[in-house]
């Protein structure tokens, strides 16, 4: 599924995100991003080139609006991708990644 020129679905709380990243039927991916940041927004973009695989779901939190729950899922820096299963981070990654290195980095993760 293509889903270029939308956005992935916006984690808006941190019991959206609890949600997201505990629901045990499929590893979820979740981008922590700003809306200020470019390299972000790219790795949006390629992400949403992948959206809709049934290997994971995806989502992304602005940390502009949640730092509180940005830090407490351990990230210090955007973006950062980080993959969940059950809960558990399972990969992370810090920086842009180009969409060859993104589709590497996440059948490696997932």
């Amino acid at each position: 599924m293509n889903l270029t020129g939308s956005r992935l679905p916006e984690l808006a709380d941190a019991v959206a995100l609890s949600r997201f990243v505990n629901d045990p039927s499929r590893p979820s991916l979740v981008l922590f991003d700003a809306p200020g940041c470019s390299p972000g927004r790219r790795i949006e973009e390629r992400l949403l080139q992948m959206a809709g695989t049934p290997d994971a779901a995806f989502g992304r939190l602005d940390v502009d609006r949640l730092p509180d729950v940005a830090r407490r899922y351990g990230v210090s820096a955007v973006p950062t991708l980080a993959v969940f299963r059950s809960g558990q981070l399972a990969a992370s990654r810090i920086g842009e990644i180009e969409a060859d290195d993104l589709q590497d980095w996440l059948d490696e993760a997932l």
